[in-house]
């Protein structure tokens, strides 16, 4: 499956950069994180948790980044899986920031997903509007976070 959206913010380029690169506005900013550090400059570490159609799962997972122009792009490897429902996400996201009018920056994204186990079961239509709605989430509160600096 894939989700593309393109997100004016109403910040820099740098700014948003920095904030797509912490640790702290990712977690608040991603649906369902309950935790997420940062390994190395190129590896996160974290778990969500979510409820897709009656099922609930924590996905621990990774997200490495392959590719970086800061603060043009990234492009990033994701794994998450949930040991109880024996699930698993696979996917490859990819950003690119372009400076627009005066002070602000317009994300493009594709994020492409993979899913299997009890997840995969669930059925395309109804985890493309959860992950279509939850990437949206995710850049409506990367914008809050970002128009508040």
């Amino acid at each position: 499956m894939e989700v593309t959206e393109t997100i004016p913010i109403d910040a820099t380029k740098d700014v948003v950069w920095l904030n797509l690169s912490d640790p702290e506005v990712l977690m608040t900013s991603i649906p369902g994180t309950t935790d997420i550090s940062k390994v190395d400059d190129r590896t996160y570490i974290g778990t969500i948790c979510r409820q897709v159609a009656g099922v609930t799962v924590s996905m621990d997972g990774e997200l490495y980044i392959d590719e970086f122009s800061p603060p043009d792009r990234i492009a990033a490897t994701i794994t998450a899986t949930d040991k109880e429902t024996r699930s698993r996400i696979d996917g490859v996201a990819d950003l690119s920031l372009t400076h627009y009018r005066s002070n602000k920056t317009v994300v493009d994204s594709t994020i492409k997903l993979n899913f299997s186990g009890k997840l995969a079961s669930i059925g395309s239509r109804i985890l493309f509007r959860k992950a279509s709605s939850d990437i949206h989430t995710f850049f409506s509160n990367l914008e809050a976070k970002t128009a508040t600096e």
